[in-house]
């Protein structure tokens, strides 16, 4: 895991573009594999992974997923402001989130705090999921993909893991 986190906070690079150009979106970024819905500054193709990278997506059984975009939260201040994602471009209409901690000290600590609404019309509904280290969460679990989300706080260094 720490292979892992260490190998996708080298070849991340500032992302802003597009929609990841928010003043919150301060992170870096690397995609691996199909673009989701933007460019990125920095991508490579599954071929391009080293073994250990791919014997992590066996061992935690993700490779069916065609697209991963890797994040870097390196401050507290790294977050995500409040979106929704475009689930019809989804091959498979599965997201998995993943977030592994950068230092080990930080391992058994919660690493962020995800924060999720129902759309406006509705009663106002959040639900609140701590973000572990090395614990998978599948984002669309509850088969609602009209709900917004973001991560409102980075409460320690990590890199995570979105594949779709």
């Amino acid at each position: 895991e720490q292979r892992i986190a260490d190998f996708v906070s080298a070849n991340a690079v500032c992302g802003k573009r597009g929609k990841l150009s928010t003043k919150t979106a301060q992170r870096r970024v690397l995609l691996i594999g199909e673009p989701y819905y933007f460019e990125y500054p920095a991508a490579l193709s599954f071929h391009e992974l080293p073994d250990f990278f791919r014997r992590f997506l066996a061992k935690h059984d993700l490779e069916r997923f065609n697209s991963i975009l890797c994040n870097v939260y390196d401050e507290r201040s790294s977050k995500i402001g409040r979106h929704q994602d475009d689930v019809a471009v989804l091959a498979k209409g599965e997201v998995v989130s993943l977030s592994l901690a950068r230092n080990s000290c930080d391992r058994h600590k919660r690493l962020a705090l995800m924060l999720f609404a129902s759309p406006q019309g509705e009663e106002r509904i959040q639900l609140r999921h701590g973000v572990e280290h090395a614990v998978r969460f599948d984002a669309l679990d509850d088969k609602r993909d009209d709900r917004s989300h973001e991560v409102s706080s980075t409460l320690a260094p990590r890199v995570n893991l979105t594949l779709r």
